[in-house]
């Protein structure tokens, strides 16, 4: 079945222990890409909102998932305006 990485609980948006990679994927996200913690490298990126299949999607929780749609689709509106 089809699947977003925003809402899988192996996506990267930010890494609190190291502010340099955190800077690095909160530029990324703003341009739509998330790393994923699953991958044999950590520097693979999955456009965050379009949908793929996933063997190794685990949905991260509710409240989690909802915030980072709400925070691509606010992302995709700065950059159509």
């Amino acid at each position: 079945f089809a699947v977003i990485c925003a809402d899988c609980a192996h996506a990267e948006m930010r890494c609190a222990s190291d502010p340099k990679r955190d800077r690095s994927l909160k530029s990324l996200a703003k341009q739509g890409l998330m790393v994923c913690g699953k991958t044999l490298y950590r520097a693979t990126l999955f456009p965050a909102m379009t949908e793929r299949q996933c063997e190794k999607f685990e949905p991260a929780d509710v409240e989690t998932a909802q915030a980072r749609r709400a925070w691509f689709l606010k992302q995709a509106e700065k950059v159509g305006a």
